[in-house]
């Protein structure tokens, strides 16, 4: 009953805006592996009074029949399983017209929320599907923020080992697979940067750490709004990679940082000499 009020609500939503002709402006995704400083960066973009971030990963909104994974419809392996596969059957199974569901829903909360302002979305399950995104909003414009791969790899098992733990054979299986899916996001977005061109921004969580000022004004021109707006106290802006530890020199990373050389390497994550 619920769902069904709700899906009624959305509906006349949808329809009264596209009546309005209110049509959303330039949006811009935030993408990237998870764990990697983007919750962090939606804070400090919402703290600009020109932007406004959508209220959720929205994640059942991209994948409507695999997510979440405990309650999917179709069969499809994790995300941190193998992403490529995930992503392709799940657009393939997307329900018909999704594309203008996911246009509709998103224009209604700008306009309802913010219609003045920007709106941008956040979610680490949308960064193998940048090209479908491109061709669904022709004018959006991409955010790529990454982290060292150990960093990532922690974190992710130490927020979500339990959720994952039915889905991998042990521990070291489900950190093997965080840190190729890791090395997958970051060369996947690598091949979309020749078709991105300017609508693609990207920095490292380490920079945003250790110059925030910088790193806000490229943000700022990359969005073309005033850096000074931001409202964000950057003093609060501080590194947490030092819960990862010594990497390098820790023998239990040996074979995860063989698998994350190829992108450890592309992003200057190297070994210190």
């Amino acid at each position: 009953m619920i769902e069904k009020m709700q899906h009624t609500a959305n509906k006349v939503i949808n329809n009264l805006v596209k009546e309005l002709g209110y049509k959303i402006k330039s949006p811009f995704f935030i993408i990237g592996t998870g764990r990697c400083g983007s919750s962090l960066l939606v804070k400090i973009l919402n703290s600009h009074p020109e932007l406004i971030g959508y209220s959720e990963e929205a994640n059942d909104l991209w994948h409507p029949k695999s997510y979440p994974f405990s309650k999917k419809t179709i069969e499809t392996p994790a995300m941190i399983e193998n992403p490529y596969e995930f992503t392709k059957i799940s657009i393939k199974n997307w329900p018909y017209k999704h594309e203008k569901t996911i246009k509709r829903k998103l224009i209604g909360y700008n306009f309802f929320k913010g219609k003045n302002k920007r709106l941008f979305i956040k979610s680490a399950m949308i960064s193998f599907m940048v090209p479908r995104l491109h061709l669904i909003f022709p004018d959006a414009k991409f955010i790529h923020i990454y982290r060292t791969g150990p960093a990532v790899v922690e974190s992710f098992f130490k927020k979500e080992w339990k959720k994952y733990s039915n889905y991998f054979d042990s521990k070291e299986d489900y950190r093997y697979h965080c840190a190729n899916y890791w090395n997958s996001c970051l060369m996947e977005i690598e091949t979309q940067k020749n078709t991105l061109m300017e609508d693609l921004y990207e920095f490292s969580y380490e920079f945003l750490c250790e110059n925030p000022k910088e790193c806000l004004d490229k943000v700022a021109n990359f969005l073309n709004i005033d850096a000074k707006k931001f409202k964000f106290n950057i003093s609060e802006i501080v590194s947490k990679n030092y819960k990862v530890g010594d990497y390098y020199n820790d023998d239990k990373w040996n074979d995860l940082l063989q698998v994350m050389s190829p992108a450890m390497n592309l992003k200057g994550y190297l070994k210190p000499e």
